[in-house]
């Protein structure tokens, strides 16, 4: 019955060393946090510069053959309110829809497929 005991504890360290052994391997080859959060800190304003959400929206309107009038008529806001809308790199959510309502163009797939590029 001892031997049985002695070989089960041999058993045990063997199997405790080779799960230390593996976990160090993996250990070494981990990434730094701060390098992978300052690349994507990086990544995001690549992403923000491309996006242009503002500019997107003009380019769209104008493509259309449709004026910043005619927008903000539909959207009843102000023409001016619309043209620093169009200056901003970020836009409301709520807004960002019905602009997309009135033009038939989804901004929401826009802003996604900036997503996907940047892998952010």
């Amino acid at each position: 019955m001892e031997q049985n005991n002695s070989r089960t504890e041999t058993t045990i360290a063997f199997a405790t060393q080779e799960a230390y052994y593996s976990c160090s391997d993996i250990t070494h080859s981990v990434i730094d946090p701060l390098a992978v959060q300052s690349d994507r800190k990086e990544r995001l304003k690549l992403a923000v510069d491309d996006l242009r959400i503002g500019s997107r929206i003009f380019n769209e309107l104008k493509e259309q053959g449709r004026t910043v009038s005619w927008l903000a008529r539909q959207l009843c806001m102000e023409r001016t309110s619309l043209y620093y809308t169009f200056r901003q790199n970020s836009i409301d959510m709520e807004l960002l829809l019905r602009i997309s309502y009135f033009l038939e163009h989804n901004f929401l797939l826009d802003v996604a497929e900036v997503y996907q590029t940047y892998r952010l």
